[in-house]
């Protein structure tokens, strides 16, 4: 399945990054860079569209994409390549 468009935002009160995507995913991975470094996996995710990154600091830009896994299930049908949401920088 294609993860779709990517929405993130900030939220405060705790500090935190919300990231929506606009299709559900069986399986996907979060990948965040920080500021102008490389995308790296930073969170697995099972059954969502939706994640919150408690992991972050005030005044610092993220950058965010998500990307699906291809999943070792034989009744699933799935692409053969990774698949990416567009990419969101936030700064809460």
């Amino acid at each position: 399945m294609k993860p779709g468009e990517l929405y993130g935002w900030a939220q405060y009160s705790p500090t935190r990054v919300s990231l929506n995507w606009t299709s559900w995913l069986y399986s996907c991975v979060i990948q965040r860079s920080i500021g102008t470094g490389n995308f790296s996996d930073y969170q697995s995710l099972q059954y969502t569209s939706f994640f919150e990154d408690y992991g972050v600091s005030s005044g610092v830009t993220y950058n965010y994409r998500v990307r699906t896994t291809i999943p070792n299930e034989p009744w699933m049908i799935v692409f053969k390549e990774l698949q990416y949401t567009n990419s969101v920088s936030v700064t809460p």
